[in-house]
């Protein structure tokens, strides 16, 4: 039994001994299987893990799109109804005789409303000529401007009502007198124009409007828009340019008067200048170059009639040395004081007489005027029969020198 059991374990050990090499080639190649294999099921797991992760934004990504379409098409006429409630209830009235009311800059229709004492809905108006009066103007030398210029049709855009008549009531009455044609453009509702508590924007809004109709009937001026943005939220934005392109398209005006973008404080440094000014002198520069000039922008005024206009001449109303033109308004400066009347909301019992007359006396000063307005100007486009003047006289001064 002895014998046996040592046979058979001698022929074990014999036997492991010769299959050693081939067992440890196996168990290398199954080490070598199975590490293989973990990286591809591992490889596998990432792939897998990165496609649903994929899947996941994919279908996070539509789900947001379908959320925000939902999301825009609740909006949208909420903010529709939102703006015509931001909109003042007397814009949509139409019931101030003489103005011409524009309901809102989000709105693609043509504005109808009122002119002067016409109603108006559509392209601009033929011109009407008139000679300016001659001694209106004095220039500095370096001036833009001509001496005198050749104006059938000015254009006055402000902030709110009231600018108009403290900044450059005296030179539209002088205009207006002279036969010059003058709009006025108002962007605001003037609605802000007063801290007492228990006003409301939108009753302040219509005495505005109304007080500033008043003023332009002392002054001469027939054309009055309003373009109605809440006053102290104007922003510079392609809606107002737009708006005011619109305007200069349709009155085609030789000479834009426009509020200082540049101006942020007084010589004094004793008061801000209000941001609604410097906004809306920054949408008339636009307007000047490209928007009223340019036929790509905003082509859909040309669908409403409107045919780019090229201003000659941009006016900037100043109070500082940057001035080159002085108008003399001895002759209306009552006119001006009487029209700054009318804005009874904001003039109370404000001495504003003797206020005014002095800043234009000063104005005036070393001109030869008693009472002033000052200007910087920018000639932006020579008119054919501007420049056939300025040859004849140089023609003339040659050959008046030659006969010398």
């Amino acid at each position: 039994m002895w014998l046996q059991i040592f046979s058979r374990t001698t022929g074990a050990i014999s036997t492991r001994e010769r299959t050693k090499p081939a067992s440890v080639r196996y168990r290398s190649l199954r080490a070598g299987i199975g590490a293989v294999t973990s990286r591809t099921v591992s490889s596998w797991l990432r792939i897998a893990s990165v496609t649903n992760c994929a899947w996941n934004v994919a279908e996070a990504s539509r789900c947001w799109r379908i959320s925000l379409d939902t999301t825009i098409d609740a909006v949208v006429p909420i903010t529709a109804k939102a703006t015509r409630a931001l909109t003042p209830s007397w814009m949509s009235s139409r019931d101030i005789p003489g103005v011409r009311l524009m309901s809102g800059l989000l709105s693609d229709e043509p504005r109808v409303g009122y002119i002067g004492k016409a109603e108006y809905a559509g392209p601009s108006r033929p011109p009407t000529r008139a000679a300016p009066s001659p001694g209106l103007w004095a220039s500095e030398r370096g001036s833009a401007s001509l001496v005198p210029m050749n104006v059938e049709r000015a254009m006055v855009i402000f902030a709110h009502p009231d600018d108009a008549e403290f900044g450059t009531a005296g030179t539209v009455a002088s205009w207006a007198r002279s036969g010059i044609e003058v709009a006025y453009v108002c962007v605001t509702d003037g609605s802000a124009g007063s801290n007492e508590p228990g006003v409301v924007r939108e009753e302040l809004a219509e005495i505005r409007m109304a007080e500033q109709r008043a003023a332009c009937d002392v002054l001469g001026v027939e054309d009055l828009t309003i373009v109605g943005i809440q006053d102290g939220y104007v922003e510079l934005t392609l809606d107002l340019r737009r708006a005011l392109t619109r305007e200069v398209r349709r009155f085609r005006p030789d000479v834009l008067v426009a509020p200082d973008p540049t101006r942020y404080w007084d010589d004094s440094r004793s008061y801000i200048n209000h941001i609604d000014h410097r906004t809306v002198g920054q949408a008339c520069m636009a307007v000047a170059n490209p928007d009223s000039s340019t036929r790509p922008m905003f082509p859909e005024l040309l669908a409403e009639g409107f045919e780019p206009h090229e201003l000659p001449y941009l006016w900037i109303g100043t109070f500082g040395a940057e001035a080159d033109t002085y108008i003399d308004i001895t002759e209306t400066i009552e006119t001006k004081i009487e029209a700054l009347r009318c804005h009874k909301s904001q003039i109370h019992d404000w001495p504003v007489d003797e206020w005014i007359r002095d800043r234009a006396r000063e104005r005036a000063e070393g001109h030869g005027f008693e009472y002033a307005e000052a200007f910087k100007t920018f000639k932006l486009r020579e008119r054919e029969e501007e420049r056939r003047q300025a040859d004849e006289a140089s023609a003339g001064d040659s050959g008046g020198q030659g006969r010398g």
